[in-house]
């Protein structure tokens, strides 16, 4: 009973009020109304792309294989794009750019103009993903064209900076592959000297052919002068004239086949190393030229652009603005100010039942 008591004389203190409350919450309503039209218009542009896959900046591979190519970047080259996007450096080349100072109407000398400008502009503008994983980027101004020149150029920036961070990785690879080169050229030039001290050493000048020259010399000597010394050995006693030349011709043969001998111990000492250093070389030079295709491949790459983003909607000039939504703020208001009226006409109404001075008696 006590409580239904209690609501009826809440309702009985609004409905006594009510001309109040009605009164007080149209002229709140009104007042804000017209505030709000003071309030300027924020127009919104945004800009649509995703990130494109560094793949792109490779250059082509070496044979005739095909190989897989992605063309859309993953989650580390969409974060990339995020820190870039989010980066204190790129506000700064917005602001430059569009002389927001003056726009934003800040003293440039004042203690903290980067601060507030940076802060100003930070508030306006958005990065974030969307649920098809690109990623839209946006910049809210009271200029719709500001607005859409600055989203343009925020992007390009951005896909700027991500090729630039990727070409700077291709020119060290490029100097690391060019020094490379250098070392492999000195290599080979050694093994060369290396090379040519041992052949003139031991006399070896073609390892393919020079064995299988020097063994049928050899074996044609030797038959030459063992056919020699049978026939001056059948003359003797017979003809002297022939024992005498056949002598000569034996000492020529002797000389000979003593000097093959010399040639194939030469040959048979050296064959090894020069063998093993004609390899180093072969494999070396095999090397060299890979790797000289290999950096021609870079090379291309790195002269070649690439895009860093692929853009889906670039930034167009906004039609209707993006705040304040008016409706909204009046009706706010409205609904504000009547709920608080009538919570004070409630308080007020339960005040004035309290017996105070029974109160402050008691304690």
């Amino acid at each position: 009973m006590e409580a239904k008591e209690n609501l009826m004389g809440i309702v009985a203190a609004l409905y006594k009020k009510r001309f109040h409350i009605i009164g007080l919450t149209i002229l709140t309503s009104i007042i804000a109304a017209g505030l709000s039209l003071l309030l300027p218009n924020y127009y919104e542009a945004e800009t649509i792309f995703y990130a494109a896959s560094p793949d792109l900046a490779k250059p082509a591979p070496m044979g005739i294989s095909e190989t897989k190519m992605d063309y859309y970047g993953e989650s580390e080259d969409i974060d990339r794009l995020f820190s870039l996007a989010r980066s204190s450096e790129l506000r700064a080349k917005i602001i430059a750019h569009f002389s927001l100072y003056d726009h934003y109407k800040i003293d440039p000398d004042s203690k903290y103009a980067d601060f507030n400008v940076q802060k100003k502009l930070k508030k306006a503008f958005t990065i974030e993903k969307t649920k098809y994983d690109a990623l839209r980027l946006a910049i809210e101004d009271t200029n719709p064209i500001l607005s859409r020149d600055m989203t343009n150029f925020a992007r390009d920036n951005i896909n700027s900076k991500a090729q630039e961070l990727i070409k700077d990785s291709q020119a060290k690879l490029l100097k690391t592959s060019q020094a490379n080169i250098e070392l492999k050229n000195l290599k080979i030039e050694e093994l060369n000297q290396e090379l040519d001290s041992l052949r003139n050493k031991y006399s070896i000048f073609d390892t393919k052919s020079q064995g299988e020259v020097i063994a049928s010399l050899l074996t044609k000597l030797q038959s030459d002068l063992v056919n020699v010394q049978s026939r001056k050995s059948s003359y003797k006693g017979i003809n002297q004239d022939s024992v005498r030349v056949l002598g000569i011709r034996e000492k020529a043969l002797e000389r000979q086949l003593s000097s093959i001998k010399v040639q194939a111990k030469n040959y048979n000492a050296g064959l090894a190393k020069v063998v093993s250093l004609e390899k180093q070389q072969t494999e070396a030079s095999d090397q060299l030229g890979i790797d000289k295709e290999r950096y021609k491949l870079l090379k291309a790459a790195y002269e070649n652009d690439f895009n860093g983003v692929h853009v889906v909607e670039f930034a167009k000039k906004p039609s209707r603005k993006s705040r304040p939504k008016r409706s909204i703020l009046v009706v706010g208001t409205a609904v504000a100010t009547f709920f608080f009226l009538c919570l004070g006409v409630i308080l007020l109404s339960f005040y004035k039942q309290i017996d105070w001075k029974e109160l402050r008696s008691d304690a």
